[in-house]
Order: C-alpha cells, then structure tokens, then sequence
C-alpha cells in the first residue's frame, strides 16, 4: 500500500508531534488555511509552513519556506519547507523556539506531488 503525504501535512505532522515526531513535550497545534494573497484573521503566534501567509503585525510569525523573500531564520532554512520544519522539531528539542509551542499553523496551498 502506497500512502501519499503532502508537503503540508508532513510539516503538521512534525509540527504537532503527531505520528510519533520527535517533539517532547509534544505540542498542541492548530491548522488553518488561508487563501493566497490573504492574511490570517487573527493569531496570538504563527507558523507559516511552505506558503508565504501574513498575520496581523503585532502577532510573531515564525515562517518555514524554501520560497524567496521568506524570513526563515538562517539556522532552519533549507532546501525544502519540509526540511526547515524538521530542523524546527530539533531545535525544539533543544529548547528554541518555545515561543511557537502553541502556534497556530498556516498554509495558503495544498501541493499534490
């Protein structure tokens, strides 16, 4: 049996600690889809995974993307968004980037590759 998995729902999973990923404590994360060219409603932290989603200035976001012109801190910056999401879920685990324990996480598309 051959089971498909998107970009986005990868980067949930390692995201949320669903489906056994390394994050301990495990964190408990939201989804929410935004259509391109939007910007969220409303969220107190945000993690933008693969598409490029704005929140409202006075909330952090913390943006996981391959894409240019995206403001992924160096140090998780890699050549696919699932990547930069893996190197989230280390970093966690050493104790960075506690701040988006409860993000809120968006996308703007749904690949199908």
């Amino acid at each position: 049996m051959v089971v498909l998995c998107t970009a986005l729902s990868l980067c949930y999973m390692l995201l949320t600690g669903i489906e056994g990923a390394a994050i301990h404590p495990p964190v408990h994360r939201s989804f929410a889809f935004v259509p391109y060219g939007q910007s969220a409603d409303t969220c107190s932290a945000a993690i933008s995974c693969d598409g490029k989603v704005a929140c409202p200035s006075a909330s952090p976001l913390l943006e996981l993307s391959h894409w240019t012109d995206n403001t992924t801190p160096d140090d998780l910056y890699a050549d696919t968004s699932t990547e930069c999401a893996l190197r989230l879920a280390d970093a966690r685990q050493r104790g960075l980037f506690t701040a988006f324990d409860n993000a809120l996480v968006l996308n703007n598309h749904y690949d199908t590759d």
